[in-house]
């Protein structure tokens, strides 16, 4: 089988995403998200969906208190990695026919199949905000999507920024985005 296409790549997030989101949204219908991000933890692996609600939030902070973090940390929330196993499982297969990250040795090839990734990424998050996935108007304007690599680096503030309305970054910005090295 040939390498999938970027695009065949950003309808395969597409996909998974959409199936994976609605899941969660119908798992915990009572819950108020307010931060959903696709999370490239190392660049060499599939993404996985993380989300974060004012429930998961209280629960964590009654936990764990002290933890500034706890807010925007996509691996303190209840449900990262979701749906990992089923909804990511045919994106997964599709990376697995692309070049080999561990494998590239050039520089230059490496870094255009990451950033063709996290364009198809990018790509799925974009198309579900425009078909209303993530909510409209005051819905919309509460819940931050982002495509973020770890660990974080300012291109993740750029993704981020693109993807919301403004009115949707005013805390995250404040709290929890990178900002390029002076």
């Amino acid at each position: 089988m040939t390498a999938p296409t970027d695009g065949e790549l950003a309808d395969a997030f597409t996909a998974a995403t959409r199936s994976a989101v609605s899941a969660l949204f119908a798992q915990f219908p009572d819950e108020r998200f307010y931060y959903l991000s696709l999370i490239l933890s190392d660049p060499c692996l599939p993404p996985a969906l993380t989300a974060m609600s004012d429930g998961f939030l209280a629960r964590a902070r009654a936990e764990d208190p002290d933890d500034a973090y706890l807010k925007w940390d996509y691996s303190r929330s209840p449900v990262y990695p979701y749906g990992w196993d089923d909804h990511y499982a045919r994106a997964r297969r599709l990376l697995e026919l692309r070049p080999d990250l561990t494998a590239i040795q050039d520089e230059d090839a490496w870094d255009a199949e990451h950033r063709a990734r996290l364009a198809a990424m990018e790509a799925a998050v974009s198309r579900l905000d425009a078909e209303g996935l993530f909510g409209t108007a005051d819905r919309r304007a509460g819940l931050v999507v982002g495509v973020e690599v770890m660990p974080p680096d300012e291109e993740n503030t750029a993704r981020v920024r693109r993807l919301n309305p403004p009115e949707a970054l005013r805390e995250w910005l404040a709290e929890a985005a990178e900002q390029a090295a002076e």
